[in-house]
């Protein structure tokens, strides 16, 4: 099967070779018209996608908000991002993500999760720090139905919203349901990450 596959790549070569040799210009992209036995190129690669989270769609890093620098001697405390939120704890308010540790806010966010929410915002062509702002903001700002979920063995309250893909029909193509989990007291944001 793969000699098969590079006879195919070699004879398309071969031919646009010929014609652009003898000056006929070849089409940039494939149209759907030809067959697919005939392209190397998979259909996520022509496919276009929009991410929307809570319902709300993601524009990319045009919308972001600024965050605060986080230096290898930046002190845990230091605000990144200040974050409103609904519902409890408190019924409302702000949740801080702070530059943390490895184990709770921004550092542990980029050191462990940073690859997660990077899959995601690809995409849609954009970033994983502009697309983790974003997901964040929504999620604390309108959680599904049942959250935010007291998590008694830690002491923290859970946000979950949906994260749906859709290809450039609208259809829905996959679905995730990321985790932001505040702290019960302070009310910091401990961790974010994708999940389904």
């Amino acid at each position: 099967m793969l000699k098969k596959l590079r006879a195919r790549v070699l004879g398309a070569v071969l031919a646009f070779s010929a014609l652009s040799t003898a000056g006929v210009a070849a089409p940039a992209t494939a149209s759907r018209s030809q067959s697919a036995s005939s392209l190397a190129v998979s259909q996520d690669q022509l496919e276009t996608y929009t991410i929307d989270v809570a319902g709300v769609r993601f524009t990319g890093a045009s919308a972001r908000e600024i965050w605060g620098a986080c230096g290898t001697n930046s002190p845990a405390d230091k605000l990144v991002r200040a974050f409103p939120r609904s519902g409890a704890p408190g019924a409302g308010g702000t949740s801080n993500l702070l530059c943390g540790t490895a184990g709770f806010g921004y550092r542990h966010i980029k050191d462990r999760h940073m690859a997660d929410w990077q899959n995601l915002a690809a995409r849609v062509g954009s970033d994983w720090r502009s697309f983790t702002d974003f997901a964040i903001a929504e999620i604390l700002k309108v959680p599904e139905p049942g959250f935010p979920a007291y998590n008694k063995n830690n002491d923290t309250w859970t946000y979950r919203a949906p994260v749906q893909i859709r290809d450039s029909h609208g259809n829905v193509v996959d679905t995730y349901r990321p985790f932001v989990s505040v702290a019960s007291g302070d009310q910091k944001i401990i961790t974010a990450f994708p999940a389904r």
